[in-house]
Order: C-alpha cells, then sequence, then structure tokens
C-alpha cells in the first residue's frame, strides 16, 4: 500500500514535466495553451511567441521576436485590442483557429479558419512563421489552414512575402505601428505595386509616399547596387500570385526589412560582435526619395543645386516665386507641328507609369520609332533594363523622376523634344566649332593689316606733321645758298657758304593752312606774304613767289642770298626756303609790328 503514493507522485512529476516540455516546444495542440509569462520557442531557438508590453506601455500584446533579440517584436496578432493585466491565454480550438481570451473581455482575437480539420496544431517555425495545420497523417504537410507570414505588421522577415495571392484574393502588405509604444496599425503601408511593371512603393493612406524604380530582374531601379552581395531577391509571377521576397546568403543571419511609425523603410542586419542593428539602408531620404517631390516634368538631383529642374522640353512656368513643387510647362505649345528627336537621360529613376503603354516584344529601335509617330510621346525606355528589351512609352505628365546618388542604381529615358531644343542646339555647336575659325581667321587677319595700315599711316601722319607743324630750322634739310648760284671757271665759289633748312612743299602748306587767305599777310611785286607758326609757337612769314611775278629764279636766289648773308637787327632773318614743284618760297622771321618803311616814313 505504500508504493501507492509514491507512484501518485511520480505520475504527478512526468504530467508536470510533460506539461513544461509542452510548453517550451515549437507546437501547441487542443490540449495545451500558453499564458502570459510562458513562451513558445522555435525548433532552432531562433524566434519566441509570447506576450510583452512595447516600451513604457502597460498594455499586453501576443507578438514574435527574435530569441537574440527580444526588444525587435516582428509580428503582432492583437495590434487593434490590447490586453488589461495578465490574465489573457492563448489556445487553439477544435475547429483549427488560434484564440487568444482575456478574463474580463472574453476572446481579444482570433484567426478565424473555417475549415474541417481532424488534428490541428499550431506551430512556430524556425523562419517565425507560425502556422496552423492538419497534423492528421492523411493532410498535406505544406498545406497551412493559417499562418503569420499571410497577416504581416510592421515587418518583412526572409521568405515572407509581399503581393497577391489570386486564389485567395489576399494582398499582404507590411503596415507601420501607431508609435514606438502602440502596435495599432499606424498611416503607412508598404508593398508591392504591379500596375504596368512591378515595384515598391509606400503609401500615406491613399496617397503614394515612395516609390522604388521597377524591377530589373535582380532588383528594383534606384536601389543599392551593393546589397545583392548580402541578399537576393526573389518575385515569382503566375496564375497564382504576384510575390516578391527575398533570402540572405548567409542563412543563419537576422535580417529584417522595416516599416516605420514614419514612413521610412529600413533594412537593417544584426551584428552578432557589437549586438546591434546596423542599417543596410532607409528610404526615402528627406527630399527627392519623396514621391514627385518636386512636380511633374522635374527632375529631382539631390547632389545639384537647385534640386528641382524641368525637364528637357520643359520650361519654368513662372520665373517668380517658385517654391517647391516647381511648375514646369512645355517650352513649345506647337511640338506637334515641329520636327522632334530624343534627348537621353542616363542613371535615373523612370518616372512613375501614370498614362503609359507596354509592348514586351518591342526593342529599343523599335520603341523610339513608335513614340516618333506620337507628338503626344512624352518619352520611351526599356521595360526590362537587365536585359535591354520591352518598351515603355510615357503619354501623360512626368512624375517622380530623379536621379540615384552614390551607390543606387539607375537606367537610361529618353525624352522627346523639339529638334530646336536638342538637335539644333548639337548641330548648332557642331556649327559653330567648324564654321567660327573660317570666319574669324579672315577676320583676324583683316583686322591685323588694317591696323598695321592704320598704323603706318598714323606714323606717316605723324612725321609728316612733325615735319608740318614743327617746321623748325632742325627738322628741315640744310643747304648751302652758293648751290643757286654760278661757279667761277676755276671751280672756286663766288660767296661763301650760308647754310638754309630746305623745307617740303607740303610742310609749307601745312604752316600756312594751304595757303588760306585768312593767314594772307599782304602781297608785293615778288608775290604773296603768309603767316605761318612754328612748333614752338614762334610765327613766320612765308613769302611766295607768284607765277605772275617778273622776277625769276635769278632774282629769287639773289634775294636769298642776300638775305641769308646780312644779318641786322632791324632786318629781317631769314629760316629757310623751298624749291618744289616750281614753287620759290622764301620762310622769314615773322615782323608783327609792321615792317621799317613805316616807322621811317609814316606810311
Amino acid at each position: 500500500m505504500a508504493i501507492l503514493p509514491c507512484f501518485g507522485i511520480f505520475c504527478s512529476l512526468i504530467f508536470l514535466f510533460s506539461m513544461k516540455a509542452s510548453l517550451a516546444a515549437d507546437t501547441m495542440t487542443t490540449a495545451s495553451f500558453i499564458r502570459d509569462g510562458e513562451k513558445l520557442t522555435s525548433s532552432s531557438q531562433r524566434f519566441e511567441l509570447g506576450f510583452f508590453s512595447p516600451g513604457k506601455s502597460k498594455s499586453r500584446y501576443l507578438g514574435i521576436w527574435f530569441r537574440r533579440v527580444p526588444d525587435t517584436v516582428v509580428w503582432v496578432a492583437n495590434r487593434d485590442r490590447p490586453i488589461s493585466g495578465r490574465n489573457a491565454v492563448l489556445t487553439i480550438s477544435n475547429n483549427g483557429n488560434l484564440v487568444l481570451l482575456s478574463q474580463t473581455n472574453g476572446t481579444i482575437w482570433s484567426t478565424n479558419v473555417s475549415s474541417d480539420v481532424k488534428n490541428p496544431v499550431a506551430q512556430l517555425r524556425d523562419d517565425g512563421n507560425l502556422v496552423i495545420r492538419d497534423n492528421s497523417s492523411d493532410s498535406t504537410a505544406e498545406s497551412y489552414l493559417w499562418q503569420s507570414f499571410d497577416h504581416p505588421s510592421d515587418t518583412l522577415l526572409q521568405d515572407m512575402k509581399l503581393g497577391w495571392d489570386f486564389k485567395s484574393g489576399l494582398e499582404r502588405l507590411l503596415s507601420s505601428w501607431q508609435s514606438a509604444e502602440d502596435p495599432s496599425p499606424g498611416r503607412y503601408t508598404y508593398g508591392l505595386d504591379i500596375h504596368v511593371l512591378p515595384k515598391m512603393c509606400t503609401f500615406n493612406g491613399s496617397v503614394k509616399f515612395t516609390c522604388s524604380g521597377q524591377w530589373d530582374g535582380t532588383g528594383f531601379v534606384s536601389a543599392l547596387s551593393y546589397t545583392n552581395f548580402i541578399y537576393k531577391q526573389f518575385m515569382t509571377e503566375n496564375k497564382d500570385e504576384f510575390v516578391y521576397w527575398y533570402e540572405a546568403y548567409n542563412r543563419p543571419s537576422i535580417m529584417t526589412l522595416k516599416l516605420n511609425p514614419s514612413g521610412f523603410v529600413t533594412r537593417q542586419i544584426w551584428d552578432e560582435n557589437s549586438n546591434k542593428w546596423d542599417e543596410l539602408f532607409s528610404v526615402p531620404d528627406q527630399y527627392c526619395g519623396k514621391y514627385g517631390y518636386c512636380g511633374a516634368n522635374t527632375i529631382c538631383s539631390l547632389d545639384q543645386t537647385p534640386m528641382c529642374e524641368c525637364l528637357e522640353g520643359f520650361k519654368l512656368k513662372s520665373q517668380v516665386n517658385q517654391t517647391r513643387p516647381i511648375k514646369c510647362e512645355r517650352s513649345h505649345s506647337s511640338e506637334c507641328t515641329r520636327g522632334t528627336q530624343f534627348k537621353k537621360l542616363d542613371n535615373v529613376k523612370a518616372p512613375d507609369f501614370i498614362n503609359v503603354s507596354l509592348n514586351q516584344s518591342m526593342n529599343l529601335e523599335q520603341c523610339a520609332a513608335e513614340c516618333l509617330k506620337n507628338c503626344t510621346c512624352k518619352a520611351y525606355a526599356n521595360s526590362n533594363v537587365t536585359e535591354g528589351s520591352g518598351c515603355l512609352m510615357w503619354y501623360g505628365d512626368l512624375l517622380d523622376s530623379r536621379r540615384p546618388i552614390r551607390n543606387f542604381t539607375g537606367q537610361s529615358v529618353y525624352l522627346q523634344v523639339p529638334t530646336s531644343e536638342s538637335g539644333n542646339k548639337k548641330l548648332l555647336w557642331i556649327l559653330v566649332v567648324l564654321v567660327l575659325p573660317l570666319v574669324l581667321l579672315p577676320s583676324f587677319y583683316i583686322f591685323c593689316r588694317r591696323r598695321r595700315k592704320c598704323k603706318e599711316k598714323e606714323t606717316e601722319n605723324t612725321e609728316t606733321n612733325q615735319d608740318l607743324l614743327a617746321f623748325d630750322i632742325n627738322m628741315g634739310i640744310t643747304t648751302r645758298t652758293n648751290e643757286f648760284g654760278e661757279v667761277n671757271g676755276d671751280g672756286k665759289d663766288k660767296g661763301k657758304d650760308s647754310w638754309l633748312p630746305l623745307f617740303s612743299l607740303a610742310s609749307v602748306a601745312a604752316a600756312t593752312e594751304n595757303f588760306s587767305m585768312q593767314c594772307k599777310l599782304g602781297e608785293g611785286g615778288f608775290g604773296p606774304v603768309y603767316k605761318g607758326r612754328l612748333f614752338n609757337g614762334q610765327e613766320v612769314a612765308v613769302k611766295r613767289l607768284s607765277s605772275q611775278s617778273g622776277q625769276g629764279l635769278k632774282e629769287f636766289k639773289n634775294e636769298m642770298m642776300l638775305i641769308a648773308e646780312l644779318q641786322h637787327r632791324n632786318l629781317v632773318r631769314i629760316l629757310g626756303c623751298c624749291v618744289e614743284q616750281g614753287e620759290k618760297i622764301l620762310i622769314l622771321e615773322y615782323m608783327p609790328n609792321k615792317s621799317l618803311d613805316v616807322y621811317l616814313f609814316g606810311m
């Protein structure tokens, strides 16, 4: 009889041990439950499921987190209905539903599965997916009655899919928390936009907040390029689903894609050495990454000033009070009647797919020809960036174009612009480069030649003016007065030498203003007498032998020699002479107080 109490104690210990073992396992059956403080742990000890309170909040929630990083919650069951107190319990019903119960509020949350199931079990998998499956022998191993991956919170885990399940009509989206202490759905959602071509977009309510470029076969255009060495991305499109997911090359690594309450999508990886998260990227940036930041028909460049510019073929609608978003309009309203061609934009994120056409069978040349036929076609590009095939054509406003920076990828887009803005400009520059030397060289030669002639003329005029205006005996050409006399038979001169300046007729004419009447002093039997002026300001008398005069060369010579040889203060002094072109001219000292006979005889 003493054996019975011992046997009872042993059975109790076995029951308690089995209860504890079942709670520590990754599976829960209809015969078990989880209370606040207890957990389900995946088989590889990677994930845990249990109750938690975010931040300083006192409310309780059922969630899943990384076992190594318990404060990083990746999924929440009762986001809209927090639990007050610690009296909740999670169980699985006989009809295959997970049910979260509270002693005060009854059913807090349920999976609401409608199915005929014999032996339902709930399991926390090593990828973080909480699933309900039929554990009976005749069920399919990979067939789930329900899974948490179909109902994401704010975090995308590896192998977790975003996109559409066409069989059930379910769209999988990330939705942000309201705040760090409130996991209820916030303003932002993030998912796969499959309109025209697949791309990832974040929405603020129903308004686009940011969008990537289209899927290029290995990733999204305008995404970081070096991340392809850290994880691999996948896109599946068939009759059953259109989905996106990713896998890390280092499978045991802890990696997440998280949508935070501010709408920013952050990809991070856990650093085991420093025990902290390393951020790979966060989008969008504060400016160009935001959807349509600069406005329609613009391009945003984060590393340029100004960041917002009109696309080629467009101009600012107004030059004053231009605030973001700027307003750009066509440079030419009649582009349909003008010649057009294409301007290539390299390494850009293509405009959003608004009012576009898609033809997957065309190549780039065929796409250009098709777009050129229609003046309402604003731009074209390859739809398959990796293979360089397919045709995308835009017909409406071009929105959300930007130039990626640093390690972000881009593609080529071809804008249809009036010829005058692209081809003509290029042709103009070619013509300028070719024609300008042909115009400048002859012009430069003519200019230099004229300048040289002007300098020569200026020099000649300067020399002439110096000869004309200086009118000084030091500038003249000296000659001896006896050169005009006769020579004795023995070769000796009759008179002694007297040196006189010999001036040109042009210099004499300049000094007398071309023998003007204003300079004429009088006229005698010899001829008219004119007043002239030396360079130093000294006035002179110019005596010109008239052709009507009875005096000849002999009388001219005699007078010149006589005056030159006689020097007296009461007699005029000869300064020079001119015998050129038949002219016989004497340059004499000017007597301002009239002649001597006026004073002697009162005449």
